[in-house]
This record gives structure tokens, sequence and C-alpha cells, in this order.
């Protein structure tokens, strides 16, 4: 691939600190910052923030004129915005990507490359309620990066879905226990507790020769598979400090020059926002 000119489109301070993320790429030419699409003119690539406008609409526009585009910001939970983005970027053939972090650790990486075709996932978060609070966020993003990622892990149409969610009063949500069955046959339980007297987030995986322990905070795993003549073994493995953030924009420029789609794509997306919707039509209190 021919080195690429980048743009970068958001708040200027935020945007400079993307601009220092692409600075190891042999394969960025330039890289240009805007607050405003239409000012970094043709550029291969573009890094969309989130602002106080509307960042979607950004996206959508830049897919339009056949950028590659990544949106750093929450997934939409409105399936019209990411349907919008999604066959736009599939007219263009455009690499789009979204910014579900819980895809992009080091751990989950790792998992997705090695632990293949799972027969069950366990997934539980208990956050303080203090810490929660300061999260600022509703309850749904707490819980929704962790589907995104069940989603694309078992690559699997969903069979199943039942939620039972717990509230305090109609607007205080403190925790939630989805279960889904895909068609085949494989099986996923996500847990949030945000009422926990300390933190903890784990991830459990399993098919029918390894089960890998993660313990997301730590970004580390315990490991337990199956050799010859049915042996087991054990093995630990610690990841270093890189960020969620530094592998995204990798896989992101990869998926461009390989011309293949990114690891968390507008088809991700848009099965992620569908399920969400369905957990809500089944949620019961």
């Amino acid at each position: 691939m021919n080195a690429i000119t980048v743009g970068i489109v958001g708040p200027l301070e935020r945007a400079k600190v993307w601009e220092r993320r692409l600075r190891p790429f042999a394969s960025i030419k330039e890289v240009i910052i805007s607050n405003h699409l239409s000012a970094i003119g043709d550029v291969e690539a573009s890094i969309i923030l989130e602002n106080d406008g509307n960042c979607f609409e950004d996206a959508l526009q830049a897919v339009r004129l056949g950028q590659h585009v990544f949106i750093i910001s929450p997934i939409p939970t409105d399936r019209q915005i990411v349907e919008k983005l999604y066959h736009a970027a599939e007219e263009s053939n455009v690499v789009l990507q979204f910014a579900n972090w819980a895809t992009f650790s080091q751990s989950s990486q790792w998992m997705l490359n090695h632990v293949y075709k799972p027969k069950l996932i366990h997934i539980r978060r208990d956050i303080p309620r203090n810490d929660f609070l300061v999260y600022d966020a509703p309850f749904e993003r707490i819980w929704m990066e962790d589907l995104g990622l069940t989603i694309k892990w078992m690559n699997s149409t969903i069979h199943h879905i039942e939620a039972n969610l717990i509230s305090l009063n109609p607007d205080e949500e403190i925790a939630i226990q989805i279960y889904v069955r895909f068609d085949n046959g494989s099986t996923a339980v996500i847990f949030v507790n945000t009422m926990s007297s300390e933190a903890r987030h784990e991830r459990f995986a399993a098919n029918q020769t390894m089960t890998v322990q993660c313990d997301v905070a730590r970004q580390s795993l315990k490991i337990a598979h199956t050799g010859s003549q049915s042996k087991h073994f054990f093995e630990r493995k610690e990841f270093n400090d890189s960020e969620p953030a530094d592998i995204a924009i990798n896989l992101f420029l990869k998926s461009i020059q390989l011309k293949k789609p990114s690891p968390f794509s507008g088809y991700e997306a848009l099965q992620l926002v569908n399920t969400i919707q369905k957990v809500k039509e089944r949620v019961t209190y």
C-alpha cells in the first residue's frame, strides 16, 4: 500500500492526541487536523472524533466521499444511523470501523484468535456505585461493548435472548443479566452489577479444547487446554500496557492495506444495535 494521507476531524486537543498515535506508522505520509470535514481536503482516510455536533453525519459524508473511516465515539443505538453508515460503506467499498473498545484490548485480540468457535462465554462486571456515578453514561453503555465483543466472537445468528434487569426505581438501573443462545448451540451470559463493594471485570470462554479466564483490568489470562493423549496443560499470559486505541489504529490501517473488513465494522455494529433492541424488548424486572 502506498503511504496515505489521513484526516482527523474533531476538537483540536483530542485530535492532537490521535495525531501522535499515528506518527509511528510508515504507511501514513501526512495527517491533517480540522474541526470541520470540509477543511481536511482530499484524504484517503478519516478519523472522526466525537464532538458537540453530529460526528455520525461527518462520518457518513466522509464515507460517501470514498474515504475509509474510523469513528471514535460510542456506538449509536439508533439503528437508522448505523444502517446508513453500513450501507454507504458497502456502496463506496471503503473500510468502516467503530470504536467497540472491548474488541481492541490485547487480551481480547488473543482470545478472538485462539479460542475459535467458543461454546460458552461468560462475562461478569462488578462496579462500585461511586465509580458508576462518576462514569456519567447511560447504563446500557456498561454492557453493550461486552455484548458487541460476544456477538463478533460467536459469529452465529442469535436464536434466543433473555434479560433480567434490576432497578431501584424506573430511572436507576443497577444490574442486568443477559442470556443469549446462538443458532450453533453456543451460549453467552453477561452480568453487570453497579452496586458492588469492589471492582471486577472478568471474561471466560471455552471450546472443546481450551478454556480461558481473563482479568480485564490486569490484562492477564489463565489458560487451560488439552494436548495430545488428552493431557492437560495450564499457562498464564500477561500483556503489556498497549492501549486499545493504539491496537485499533493499527488494525484499521491493516484493514485498509489488506482491503478487508475492519475488526469491528458496520456489519458488527448493526448486529449489535439490533441485539440491544432485542434485549430491551425482552427485559423483565
